[in-house]
């Protein structure tokens, strides 16, 4: 503080300006600290609020799968199904329509199981019909029956997905080396699941999104999403890398995103949210803005206030300085009083009175001179005794008469220093000169 004030600009605005500025900084620097601090604990008890959010969704998902493809082999290996897949053909017709409609039963009693089951159904090539849990006459769509079986090991990869629908098949007998028999398979409801995937991110206006990267195949929550080949990228960086978890804050195009990630090894997939950071941080930017608007209120009422105590201070101030000025040069000119109820118009009242009174001292002290000086030149007049001076003429004939021109010039020079001396003063004075 002490060197702001010996820095060798006298102007006092700048010095209060300084003075200003160094008290706000400090308060303005420890409110945005603050306020980023306070910024990143929300983000951060956010992303872990949607991760568990995340992974309490994806656990169910899994649990609901787990379900289904454990009770699936109960109903693969089913008697009547057996049979009607074996000897469809030589059974009569009663027979195999009781052998239908006890499957359709157990197939409905499948898919009132899951609320994520949105169709069960049994494939019998054999008699050529598609059972399902709720129709009676279907055949068998060959695209669809080829689409289902699985090219390998059930449990590399239980699910199939074809267009945009996702199943969960197996076939009796389960091997690859001819046409099976018949095929069971669930067809999982991808509405149910994207309700799901929706319930992540319910309140944050995000989105989510099932993503197998093997499979090459997503369940989006927003079917309508832009970010897809980002998140693909994304995900394949992080499955490269082995993460199975976590969050971070992303660009994607012009935005940021939290993005919330989870592996899941029961779908060989990753649950991917991504929520703009404008609905994490959207109380935390409001009051950004609000603290950038108040630190540029805060500078501009500095500015005021400053400019306002120079209008009050430093202007009456400078008047006052210049007056003593005027005072220093013998310049006795009073100010002109303009603010008399406060502190400076009392100043500027004193600053009068003593101009005034400098004024009548020097008035008086000048006078007193002149008279003094006038009186003493009186008292020096009155002593020239017209006497002497006719006998100092009389003198100087005598010397002129007697041709005694050096005495004659002497005695001159005499009586002439002799009169200024006795009537010299310092403005009064006789000039003497000899020609």
């Amino acid at each position: 503080m002490k060197l702001l004030f010996r820095l060798k600009d006298p102007s006092i605005f700048m010095k209060m300006m300084a003075v200003f500025m160094i008290v706000l900084l400090p308060l303005m620097m420890i409110t945005w600290f603050i306020n980023e601090r306070g910024a990143d604990s929300i983000q951060n008890e956010i992303s872990r609020s949607t991760l568990n959010t995340a992974s309490f969704y994806l656990n169910s998902l899994d649990k609901e799968v787990e379900r289904i493809v454990q009770y699936l082999p109960n109903y693969v290996m089913d008697d009547d199904l057996m049979e009607l897949a074996a000897i469809g053909t030589d059974m009569t017709f009663y027979e195999r329509a009781q052998s239908i409609l006890l499957i359709q039963k157990r197939l409905e009693l499948m898919k009132n199981s899951s609320p994520f089951i949105r169709e069960a159904k049994a494939y019998v090539p054999k008699i050529n019909r598609t059972l399902l849990s709720v129709k009676y006459e279907t055949g068998i769509d060959k695209e669809e029956y080829d689409a289902i079986q699985l090219n390998g090991p059930y449990y590399d990869e239980p699910f199939i997905h074809w267009n945009d629908r996702l199943f969960l098949t197996m076939s009796y007998p389960a091997n690859t080396f001819k046409e099976p028999l018949y095929v069971v398979g669930v067809e999982l409801s991808t509405g149910k699941i994207k309700e799901a995937l929706e319930q992540i991110t319910e309140s944050l206006s995000g989105e989510s999104m099932l993503l197998n990267m093997d499979g090459g195949w997503a369940i989006r929550s927003n079917e309508k999403s832009e970010m897809t080949d980002a998140l693909n990228n994304f995900i394949k960086e992080k499955q490269q890398s082995g993460i199975k978890q976590g969050y971070e804050m992303v660009h994607f195009g012009s935005e940021r995103y939290l993005t919330v990630f989870k592996y899941s090894e029961v779908w060989n997939s990753y649950s991917v949210t991504c929520i703009p950071e404008s609905a994490v941080l959207g109380p935390i930017h409001t009051y950004r803005q609000w603290f950038l608007w108040a630190c540029a209120l805060a500078v501009a009422l500095g500015t005021f206030f400053s400019y306002s105590l120079v209008k009050l201070m430093y202007r009456p101030l400078m008047r006052l300085i210049n007056g003593f000025k005027r005072v220093q040069k013998l310049e006795l000119i009073p100010v002109t009083i303009d603010r008399r109820r406060d502190e400076f118009g009392y100043l500027y009242q004193a600053f009068n009175d003593t101009v005034l009174s400098l004024k009548t001292l020097i008035e008086q002290n000048y006078e007193q001179q002149i008279r003094n000086q006038r009186s003493e030149l009186k008292r020096l007049q009155s002593q020239i005794n017209p006497h002497f001076l006719y006998n100092c003429f009389f003198v100087l004939c005598r010397l002129i008469k007697s041709d005694n021109k050096e005495k004659a010039y002497q005695f001159c020079l005499y009586i002439g220093e002799y009169f200024q001396f006795i009537t010299r003063d310092d403005e009064d004075t006789i000039r003497w000169s000899w020609r």
